[in-house]
């Protein structure tokens, strides 16, 4: 059916791209009762999708026996959904599908992948890819509320359970994502179709002086494939990419839905601009395959500048947030220090100035500390009574006049 080859044989191609290559081209031979030469019986809707008897399988699908007919997987652990996205099903098909049993979206086959991942690397429709991109958010609620109920908590909260299970951003287990997929469905397109052309010009070379095809027909002009002067022409007929815009429609879907894929390495340290730039080295750098395969480049790269630019906005906003945090952080610190000091320095003032306990004295207030000795006009101290002090003075201040004279 749809071929998944490797960009080139330098490229990081995994064993997926083959493998699926393979389940899915093995039915084309469904009638024969056989999957991939194996003896192995074949899923009714299988054989249905396989001949694209779409009629038939939507009466399948409306039937009591759909739920069970939908659960049924080839030897690959491949899904009814998988093969139908790969298959190019219309979208009332993936519609019937997805409403039967809509685990299917997430369930993976052997090799990791789930339908998007079938779907990109076989060159499925924008509008098949968009349904499953779509459908991925349905699926993360409808874990969440399961995982919730069987827990005994509200719908929608699962607590600590891991329910982020998002399409995209999903790898399988060659650490390749969905934008893995089709940027090498795109490049082996293009290699295809490169091929052909190739092969078409020879064709027309080979049988340009007798005018012939290979089946011996006339083809009209005996000087078919030569110019003017009867030597044979050298620019072949103008090339057609319009078979590309819909493998492009698709990266540009996963590119709006997960642009942080675009940098997302698989176990070949391979990113999907990686793959482009090693399908790009295959040709000649003025030739409309470079270029084709360049606008793809083009797009995958300003993919990764935008969202990196949008990561350095929010890291710097929140750089800008923490330093705000901190700064006003050490304004209160500052300010509880400063009224720590200003506390004390208001508890302290009064106590260098109270001398009794009844409060700070002002001149005013002296004839009301009745115990407590002040200086007096008359050399003596208030309260003091007896006038001890003040005889005694002047006993001294007589015997020193007496020693002098």
């Amino acid at each position: 059916m749809k071929h998944s080859s490797a960009p080139s044989s330098q490229s990081c191609a995994s064993s997926l791209s083959v493998s699926l290559s393979a389940s899915l081209s093995s039915r084309s031979s469904l009638s024969s009762g056989t999957a991939g030469g194996a003896a192995s019986p074949i899923p009714h809707l299988f054989r249905l999708i396989g001949k694209s008897k779409w009629r038939q399988l939507r009466k399948c699908l409306r039937s009591k026996m759909a739920p069970s007919l939908c659960r049924e997987v080839d030897t690959s652990n491949l899904t009814c959904l998988s093969l139908a996205v790969a298959y190019g099903a219309p979208l009332d098909i993936l519609q019937l599908i997805h409403d039967t049993d809509p685990s299917l979206v997430s369930k993976k086959d052997m090799y990791g992948a789930t339908a998007l991942h079938v779907g990109c690397l076989n060159g499925a429709s924008p509008e098949a890819i968009r349904f499953l991109i779509e459908r991925r958010l349905t699926m993360r609620n409808m874990m969440g509320n399961v995982m919730g109920n069987v827990m005994g908590e509200d719908s929608g909260d699962c607590g600590d359970c891991d329910v982020d299970f998002d399409l995209v951003t999903e790898l399988d287990f060659d650490d390749r994502s969905p934008m893995h997929h089709a940027v090498e469905c795109a490049c082996s397109k293009v290699a295809d179709y490169a091929e052909q052309m190739m092969d078409d010009y020879e064709e027309e070379m080979d049988n340009g002086s007798s005018g012939r095809s290979r089946n011996g027909k006339s083809k009209g002009n005996g000087n078919r494939g030569r110019n003017g002067n009867g030597k044979k022409a050298t620019t072949p007929r103008p090339k057609d990419f319009s078979f590309l815009k819909p493998v492009v429609d698709v990266i540009n879907e996963l590119c709006r839905a997960a642009p942080e894929m675009v940098n997302v390495q698989d176990n070949s340290s391979g990113t999907p601009i990686d793959l482009i730039q090693i399908s790009k080295n295959n040709y000649n750098a003025t030739s409309e395959e470079y270029v084709q395969l360049d606008r793809i480049y083009q797009l995958l790269n300003q993919t990764s500048i935008q969202f990196y630019l949008k990561k350095k906005k929010q890291w710097e906003m929140e750089r800008v947030a923490t330093v705000a945090v901190k700064s006003e952080c050490n304004q209160t610190e500052t300010a509880t220090k400063m009224m720590s000091v200003l506390e004390g320095e208001s508890e302290g003032v009064p106590e260098r100035r109270r001398v009794g306990e009844g409060g700070s004295i002002s001149s005013g207030s002296r004839s009301s500390f009745s115990s407590i000795k002040t200086p007096h006009s008359g050399g003596g101290y208030s309260g003091d009574s007896s006038g001890v002090y003040g005889d005694k003075q002047s006993c001294l201040m007589n015997l020193s006049v007496l020693q002098e004279e």
